[in-house]
């Protein structure tokens, strides 16, 4: 009868051992599979990071080439207007001088 006590006791210490360790891996896996969703959220935060930047980057090119475009425009209109000036006073100072021609003569 002894050994039957120790042979239960022996059974049941190997099953309360067995219950332990799968209890320890079970939060084991449990911990390492958190540590898996904490890196793919910071993958998956840095990849929109990233993309917001290259928004921002593309925003600020959009932004400087409109600008730039804007400048030419208005240099060009600016020309424009010199080159028309300069034609009207032409025409003015030939009338000018179409006038002192005639009362001259």
């Amino acid at each position: 009868m002894h050994y039957v006590e120790i042979l239960c006791k022996y059974v049941f210490y190997d099953l309360v051992n067995t219950v332990t360790l799968l209890m320890y891996d079970l939060v084991n896996t449990i911990t390492l599979l958190t540590y898996d969703l904490e890196m793919w959220y910071d993958l998956v935060n840095t990849v929109t990071l990233l993309m917001y930047d290259l928004e921002m980057w593309y925003d600020l090119v959009n932004t400087v080439t409109l600008l730039m475009y804007d400048l030419v425009n208005t240099i060009t209109l600016l020309m424009y207007d010199l080159v028309n000036t300069i034609t009207l006073l032409m025409y003015d100072l030939e009338m000018w001088y179409d006038l002192v021609n005639t009362v001259t003569l």
